[in-house]
């Protein structure tokens, strides 16, 4: 296949990210290592690493270049990709940056924990019964944050621009009087407008939890309907392949076990890799269900006494509070905090949570 030739507004960029060959595979050693994890669904080898390395990278080579433009010595460097050939998926490369003022080169390593191929999925049936009854944990918790979100937070400033005394810390009495009470007139209105939305959001949660409900035990009944089948059985699939990774993890222990062992088995690798270098960064960057598996690994069982410890754990997207922890039918259910495990770590690890309102 013939291909049109790059502009040359993107040449320069490629030419700082081409790879250096190499005469064989390079020491596996690095100044930080990044292990990604993913979400809820199936992955290919090397599709999550791909997904994430790419954007970071290019992200990275912008900031570090920032200044030094007309340095090619700044930037990155990919001195090693392996994304679906034989051998682990890892992405290395070097990143030339200033410093505090000096010039500095970084070895980075990138890897992937890829859980969804550790475990056997849950049947269709199973995955069903299950789903009926935490649909309706996700959507009281949707309805909370968005009561939270849309009604208490007018509420609660319209009290504090109508105190009397406003606390010194409370960034409020700073304001002129005027501004307050013009901010209090115009959320007069609004609150009860955001009560009712609050309410009718209520309602419609209420009757697609029962939609729910009513659906999902007759879909395996319908699917052997041959006039449905072909129209439901992708749908399903989809379904189940998704939401079953949830199951698996809330009701599986031995199944969840084997996705943890995934995280604990890539970090563990990363952690050898930071082993005796310089200022050594060992990070996780976690979406989704992936970041419930690598909080409870981190928060729970990983010996952080070990050096290098973890440094950094970033998660996007989570769900940790709303997966929680896996339970064991005879006992007790214990509640899942996973600030307060963090908080009682013995190292300072570093939890960057970015999350949006529909998370």
């Amino acid at each position: 296949m013939k291909m049109s030739p790059a502009p040359s507004a993107s040449r320069s960029l490629w030419k700082t990210l081409l790879s250096r060959p190499a005469a064989g595979p390079p020491e596996d050693k690095a100044h930080i290592a990044l292990v990604v994890v993913h979400g809820m669904g199936r992955q290919r080898r090397g599709e999550t690493l791909m997904e994430w390395a790419e954007p970071l990278l290019m992200r990275i080579d912008h900031l570090v270049r920032r200044g030094h433009e007309r340095d090619e010595g700044y930037g990155v460097v990919l001195t090693h990709v392996n994304i679906t050939g034989d051998g682990d998926s890892v992405i290395r490369a070097d990143i030339t940056l200033d410093r505090s003022g000096s010039k500095t080169t970084r070895s980075l390593r990138i890897t992937e924990a890829r859980w969804s191929e550790s475990f056997l999925a849950m049947k269709n049936s199973d995955v069903f019964t299950w789903g009926a009854g935490f649909v309706w944990k996700a959507l009281w918790r949707m309805a909370l944050h968005f009561s939270r979100t849309v009604f208490l937070a007018p509420v609660t400033e319209l009290i504090s621009n109508t105190r009397a005394h406003v606390p010194p810390e409370d960034e409020r009495g700073r304001r002129p009087l005027v501004l307050r009470v013009a901010s209090a007139l115009a959320l007069a209105p609004v609150v009860p407008l955001t009560g009712v939305i609050v309410i009718a959001m209520s309602v419609v949660l209420v009757i697609l939890g029962l939609i729910v409900m009513i659906v999902l035990p007759f879909l395996g009944v319908l699917l052997l309907i041959p006039a449905l089948s072909g129209i439901l059985r992708p749908v399903v699939e989809i379904l189940v392949e998704f939401v079953g990774d949830v199951g698996v993890w809330r009701e599986k222990p031995v199944r969840a076990a084997a996705m943890r062992e995934v995280v604990h088995t890539e970090i563990d690798g990363a952690r050898l890799a930071v082993t005796g270098m310089d200022d050594p960064v060992l990070a996780v960057l976690a979406h989704s269900q992936g970041a419930a598996v690598s909080a409870t690994v981190l928060f729970d069982e990983y010996d952080h006494t070990q050096v290098p410890p973890v440094t950094s754990f970033s998660t996007v997207g989570a769900a940790v509070m709303l997966l929680g922890n896996t339970r064991w039918t005879s006992r007790s259910s214990s509640s899942f905090v996973p600030v307060a495990r963090w908080l009682a770590l013995p190292i300072a690890l570093t939890w960057n949570n970015y999350w949006a309102i529909w998370d």
